[in-house]
């Protein structure tokens, strides 16, 4: 199968993202980057991005790559040299992990091929120490700490670990399970259920609109009581609010089905005050305001306070601005706002948020049989209630493909993958994606 071309790749991820040179605050400095030769990878990028930009290097279109310390989880991707520029808080197999990244260009099966790791001078002592010294485990294994230093939301897991308590059907201690089970939360679930699905499906965003305004604030409210009721405490701190109140919408957007780019989209909207613009754009061609008058007045215009997205529960969250208080929407970086939505969609929902959420449903639906519940709890874990999608999913395929790729399912359960048999009218990029479990 022939490889993509470089433009190929910069042109799906852009559409990914949603990125636009001639929309307003959508410019991506990252795909301007990659055009000439330059990626970057972190852990915020999200994963279709980062699979594409794996795919940029190792198909040789990049010349330099910067990076966080996620490439020391193994991937192979083609680097002649590693440049490290600062490892003093970094430990000695990370670092050790990171300069095997170096030496993997040759396209010579079998044969040996050099890498070079750069450092500062200045580091160079320091860094024949941390290669030659011995990496050892630690005897004591870290739930033997005293108790006394566990943060008091991780003491549940701490437990349920020692003691065998950890329900594996739910995703949460039995002692949170508990909590679940005992509290009184069954109207608050009713209330989600009457709002967010009809029949068997889940409402869509016109739908969501037609909810009047205070409902909508009651149902926001809900799902965060009901988030709260597994944890040992029965409030969250400020921060911890602030950022669970960001989520929210993007949960929301999740269960409607908004495709990455769309809820990118609707957030860029919100936070660049879109409204306001338009309205000052207006009278620009209008000529009510001078081009002065209107490039004054849009600078003028603030970027809505948003918190970074930050894992929950966490009494150490700081609920940090994601733009800075009082920065202009002619400053809004695209780029940042691509990584913290992916990071609230991986760390604050899939990772805080649905566990406990899915959890509460399901008990409601054991003790209800309110069907409904069943579907609220696979559109909040999985953004949908396809059958066929879930278990793509859960084989790894990107949400933004199973829609497409179920239409060329004959089977498929925990025994594998089997696609019908024509697959004459796929694309080369579709092929590509699913190449792996054709057999």
């Amino acid at each position: 199968m022939k490889q993509p071309s470089a433009i190929k790749i910069v042109e799906e991820l852009t559409q990914y993202i949603g990125a636009s040179e001639r929309q307003f605050g959508k410019q991506s400095s990252f795909l301007s980057l990659m055009e000439r030769g330059i990626v970057v990878h972190h852990g915020s990028m999200p994963l279709k991005a980062r699979l594409l930009i794996e795919q940029f290097v190792r198909d040789g279109y990049a010349r330099i790559c910067f990076a966080t310390a996620t490439l020391n989880q193994g991937i192979n991707m083609p680097f002649d040299c590693v440049w490290i520029d600062n490892f003093h808080n970094m430990n000695k197999l990370t670092l050790k992990n990171l300069i095997g990244r170096a030496g993997r260009t040759t396209q010579t099966p079998n044969q040996f091929d050099f890498g070079y790791t750069i450092i500062n001078k200045e580091n160079v002592n320091t860094f024949k120490i941390r290669i030659v010294s011995t990496i050892e485990l630690e005897p004591t294994s870290k739930l033997d700490d005293d108790s006394k230093d566990i943060p008091e939301d991780y003491s549940d897991l701490i437990t349920a670990i020692k003691t065998n308590t950890f329900n594996d059907d739910l995703h949460l201690t039995e002692s949170q399970v508990e909590r679940l089970k005992n509290s009184n939360i069954k109207s608050d679930i009713r209330f989600v259920l009457d709002k967010l699905i009809h029949g068997d499906k889940a409402i869509g965003g016109h739908q969501y609109y037609e909810i009047k305004s205070s409902d909508r604030r009651k149902l926001k409210d809900k799902l965060k009581k009901i988030y709260i009721t597994h944890l040992k405490r029965d409030s969250l701190t400020k921060q911890e609010q602030t950022i669970l109140s960001a989520s929210i919408p993007l949960l929301l957007w999740r269960i409607q089905g908004k495709a990455f780019s769309e809820t990118l989209s609707l957030r860029h909207s919100y936070l660049t005050r879109r409204d306001e613009r338009r309205a000052l754009l207006k009278k620009l061609k209008e000529k009510v305001v001078s081009q002065n008058e209107y490039n004054e007045a849009l600078d003028d215009i603030k970027i809505e306070y948003s918190a970074r997205a930050e894992s929950l529960p966490n009494k150490g969250a700081r609920a940090i601005s994601l733009f800075g208080r009082g920065a202009s929407v002619n400053t809004f970086d695209y780029d940042l706002l691509v990584y913290d939505t992916y990071d609230y969609l991986d760390k604050v929902i899939s990772l805080s948020l649905s566990d406990p959420l899915c959890a509460a449903l399901t008990i409601y639906y054991q003790e209800t049989e309110d069907f409904r519940a069943k579907i609220l709890k696979n559109f909040i874990r999985y953004g949908t209630n396809n059958e066929i999608e879930i278990w793509l999913l859960k084989y790894g395929f990107d949400p933004e493909d199973t829609e497409w790729i179920s239409l060329y399912i004959q089977h498929i359960d925990e025994q594998g993958i089997i696609f019908i048999d024509n697959l004459n009218d796929l694309s080369e990029d579709q092929l590509r994606i699913i190449e792996r479990y054709i057999y």
